[in-house]
């Protein structure tokens, strides 16, 4: 059974056609997929921002002073209620 010319061309270039087809379409969906990731950033796993090194420490140190002057407001508040009483 063998196939004609004319028959085998227009399989052949049909062929050609969904080919071509399928990669636009692919090219749209990979579009698509982009542009709805940019949409919406929280969808990789909620990831937090990046806080350089540099970052924590100012951020420990802001922390431990903060400790320190509530701790001294405490043994201020202490002190004042001692003496009054």
């Amino acid at each position: 059974m063998a196939l004609s010319l004319q028959s085998a061309l227009i399989l052949f270039t049909h062929g050609l056609i969904m080919n071509r087809k399928k990669k636009i379409i692919d090219k749209f969906n990979k579009k698509v997929r982009k542009a709805k990731a940019r949409m919406n950033p929280g969808t990789k796993g909620n990831k937090p921002k990046y806080i350089s090194k540099a970052e924590r420490a100012k951020l420990d140190a802001a922390a431990a002073q903060e400790q320190l002057d509530s701790g001294s407001e405490q043994s201020v508040e202490a002190s004042a209620q001692d003496q009054a009483s």
